[in-house]
């Protein structure tokens, strides 16, 4: 009976870190993106006849002063909602890039989760 107690504790741990892990890759990705993303509109910004700024992800949540974990701690939540298709909506993509981005990441989060979801129903059977 133990032997099942600990295959059932192994296979929960084993789920919850992989949404942990995929929630901070996927944190980490829409990262990198919105970064490019901001970098590219700011030069493109600078010709003279381009008048509206556009404030994305990267620069509506992240202050120059926030370190580094401070702001891996808010792309995992934002992931780990977006993911979970809760989304309290405190974080929200700003840019139509951003949203196109996270309806993609949106979709292949439902079907990890179904995946996970099925594993947890797999391990109480």
């Amino acid at each position: 009976m133990s032997i099942l107690y600990c295959s059932f504790a192994f296979k929960i741990v084993r789920n919850i870190c992989l949404i942990l892990i995929l929630s901070y890759f996927l944190g980490i990705l829409f990262y990198i993106f919105t970064d490019v993303i901001a970098d590219l509109y700011h030069e493109k910004e600078k010709e003279p006849d381009d008048h509206h700024l556009m404030i994305g992800f990267y620069h509506a949540y992240f202050k120059p002063s926030d370190s580094l974990s401070q702001r891996v701690i808010i792309l995992c939540y934002f992931s780990f909602t977006s993911l979970t298709t809760v989304g309290f909506g405190d974080f929200v993509p700003r840019s139509d890039f951003e949203r196109i981005f996270m309806a993609v990441v949106i979709l292949g989060g439902v079907s990890m989760f179904s995946y996970i979801v099925g594993n947890f129903i797999q391990a109480v059977n």
